[in-house]
């Protein structure tokens, strides 16, 4: 459960999957959509380090991402 995630701890969002809580990339390279934030339709490349948002969906193809919160 959501509730059980702590600060800096560092979880995984396989592919397809939400993200589920505000934090940052902790994956040298991934895909997603940030349609939420955005409006954008189409998919962008998110780096280490970048911001992501709750809401943002893992592209079905990417690498898994490690999110940390």
């Amino acid at each position: 459960p959501l509730s059980a995630i702590q600060v800096n701890e560092v979880i995984l969002i396989n592919p397809g999957e939400l993200v589920p809580l505000d934090g940052y990339s902790e994956t040298e390279e991934s895909v997603i959509y940030d349609t939420i934030a955005t409006g954008s339709i189409l998919p962008r490349v998110v780096k280490k380090g970048e911001k992501l948002l709750a809401g943002m969906r893992l592209a079905d193809d990417a690498f898994p991402l490690c999110l940390k919160v």
